[in-house]
């Protein structure tokens, strides 16, 4: 009885979620920029990128590195 209780309580929680059912979306792409702004890039010499040019990049729109 007590794991009917477990597989019927856990059933109920997945269904109940608000991920279920839900259209997905897949990106391709460079979806992770670092700026100047970033310590990790900023050691890796990119220096040059500020915040304003990678949301550029992001966009799609050509930019000079």
């Amino acid at each position: 009885m007590k794991l009917f209780a477990t597989r019927a309580l856990l059933v109920l929680a997945v269904a109940a979620s608000p991920v279920v059912g839900r259209d997905r979306a897949l990106y391709w792409g460079d979806t992770h920029v670092h700026s100047s702004n970033s310590f990790d890039a900023y050691l890796g010499f990119n220096r040059s990128v500020d915040p304003a040019t990678a949301y550029r990049y992001a966009q799609g729109e050509p930019v000079i590195h």
